[in-house]
């Protein structure tokens, strides 16, 4: 195979967005509960940085709405207020779980 054959088009770039999101999605649910299993974190973490570096270069970023990076676990895009707000929201007890999960997953890190 020569490097055309083996370069992604843009299109297939952006549907990889699509495939990342979709995964990423539930996977951050999995690893908020703790079922990612051995290696499982490290990989989602892989998959976090591929998909920024796609939403970089396709500058989506301000595209996208605070929750979707909060669904996804992309807490670079996110500040602690954003979070600490979330986790006081008692009507959506889905993102007041993840901004509490990623409160303490950060301040772990300090």
């Amino acid at each position: 195979m020569n490097d055309e054959q083996n370069t992604l088009t843009e299109a297939e770039e952006k549907a990889m967005v699509g495939i990342l999101y979709n995964h990423l999605a539930f996977a951050t649910t999995m690893e908020m509960f703790g079922e990612l299993g051995e290696g499982g974190v490290t990989r989602i973490e892989n998959l976090r940085a591929t998909l920024t570096k796609l939403l970089r270069k396709y500058d989506l970023i301000a595209t996208l709405p605070k929750e979707t990076f909060l669904l996804l676990g992309l807490t670079e895009f996110l500040t602690s207020e954003d979070l600490q707000a979330w986790s006081m929201i008692e009507t959506n007890k889905h993102m007041q779980n993840r901004a509490k999960y990623f409160i303490t997953k950060l301040e772990q890190k300090k």
